[in-house]
């Protein structure tokens, strides 16, 4: 007895409704690596009060970013990177600069590149073979997409300009097939870098491109720049996630691998400690600054306090009221950014005195305080020092700790806007496992690791 072809239908179509889900709704996980950027700093008397930041506020001391040849380097978390043929280096010389890296590819057949995975940033871009024409152009060190292997590519005449990471490039538009572990976005806009520039010494990064993880598209620093969406986005557009959310776990050394989960979460990590509903704060200035960029990214919730306080001791060593204030998230700014007076203080509280970012040796984080932040009804989250220091390979060997309070991201804001923001860079993530849901509009945390509380 044959099949009658209604029934063939039904079977087609069954069979067409389960390969278009197990083809368009997926969870990805990537593994994250970290690199450890090393800047000089002004290691003299007279440079240092060149570098320091003079406003109505008072002054404070800001990284002069001087990324010689000599002085800097990049750091794998092994302590042997650095060079002696370098040169000599003081202590005092030294700032660190995290890069949180996975891999994707552009093309097809697929051609690999090296992406910043980046919750604040939007638009894609490659160096392109032309790049190489202008051997005064810094784009050897780098992948370099080849249009013509890519059957998918397809160019556009409309210019684009970008400046990202100590990057500054520009080019044209193009599309092509951008894949992120098994997710194939399709017609993905993107740069075609014709000309790079970079600040890094011998022109090298360890990034070819940013993975963008914007809820929104920041301001432009180049508005003719005519971009189509960013790969979250058309992730989201395309139907290509199981769910509309994303996971960040980032890693803590060099030596560490983390984690960026796409479309879902690691549910063999413990729940929820905290559920932030997202805010949409965002302001205009006539420059783009730092806080501007990272608020404009839409990964902000309200938060209420913060306060340093030692384990068993009722009564806190600092406490401020952010009533009102709002906290930006963020894994491209390292540190914990506050307005300038309340930065200071807590400065003053832990007793430094005029250190742009004091790096102690990480034997000495007993000394240090725990640190709470509180999101009103929704919870706190405490971290012990050393989940809010950033443990870096110093390039002279050893471990160092970075304490990471500074008001670096509030520089050149405006006043009746400086005390609305505070900016939760690498350093509040580090020890969390993050979930940034599209759909929920909400951020969640988990710890990654209990019971690390000191007693000073």
């Amino acid at each position: 007895m044959g099949i009658s072809p209604s029934a063939t239908l039904v079977f087609e179509a069954l069979r067409l409704l389960l390969f278009i889900y197990s083809t368009s709704a997926i969870i990805v996980r990537l593994p994250v690596h970290r690199d450890a950027i090393v800047y000089t700093l002004p290691c003299f008397p007279v440079a240092k009060e060149q570098s320091r930041r003079h406003t109505s506020k008072g002054t404070f001391d800001t990284p002069r970013l001087l990324a010689n040849d000599q002085a800097q380097k990049v750091l794998h978390g092994a302590p042997n990177s650095y060079s002696a043929a370098a040169g000599p280096l003081h202590e005092c010389d030294v700032v660190y600069h995290l890069l949180f890296t996975s891999n994707v590819t552009l093309g097809t057949p697929p051609q690999p590149f090296i992406a910043r995975v980046d919750i604040n940033w939007a638009d894609m871009f490659v160096p392109s073979a032309p790049c190489m024409r202008d051997p005064d152009r810094d784009c050897a060190p780098f992948h370099k997409l080849n249009s013509n292997q890519s059957s998918t590519y397809i160019a556009t005449t409309t210019f684009s300009a970008i400046d990202y990471e100590g990057l500054g490039t520009s080019g044209h538009l193009a599309q092509d097939t951008l894949s992120i572990g098994n997710i194939s976005i399709t017609n993905q806009t993107f740069e075609a870098a014709d000309d790079w520039r970079s600040m890094y010494g011998h022109g090298w990064a360890p990034l070819d491109s940013g993975l963008g993880l914007t809820r929104f598209r920041a301001p432009r620093r180049h508005p003719e720049s005519g971009y189509g969406n960013w790969p979250l986005r058309n992730m989201i557009d395309q139907g290509l996630l199981d769910r509309n959310v994303f996971s960040l776990r980032l890693p803590r050394t060099g030596n560490d691998v983390g984690e960026l989960i796409l479309g879902g979460v690691d549910d063999k990590q413990p729940k929820p400690i905290i559920k932030l509903p997202l805010t949409n704060k965002t302001f205009i200035s006539e420059e783009q600054t730092t806080l501007s960029f990272l608020a404009s990214s839409g990964w902000q919730a309200d938060i209420s306090g913060m306060s340093l306080q030692c384990d068993g001791q009722s009564d806190h060593l600092f406490d401020v009221d952010l009533q009102g204030v709002i906290a930006v998230f963020s894994n491209s700014f390292d540190f914990i950014s506050f307005p300038f007076d309340i930065a200071r203080a807590i400065l003053d509280t832990l007793g430094i005195e005029d250190e742009a970012l004091p790096d102690p040796p990480c034997e000495r984080l007993s000394d240090l305080p725990n640190l709470t932040f509180a999101f009103g009804e929704q919870g706190e989250i405490t971290l012990a020092p050393r989940q809010y220091t950033i443990r870096v390979q110093s390039p002279y060997g050893g471990e160092r700790c970075i304490i990471p309070f500074t008001s670096w991201a509030h520089n050149d804001v405006p006043d009746e806007v400086e005390g609305d923001y505070v900016v939760l860079g690498t350093a509040f993530l580090n020890h969390l496992l993050t979930v940034f849901d599209m759909d929920g509009e909400t951020i969640s945390c988990r710890f990654r690791v209990w019971g690390l509380v000191r007693r000073c």
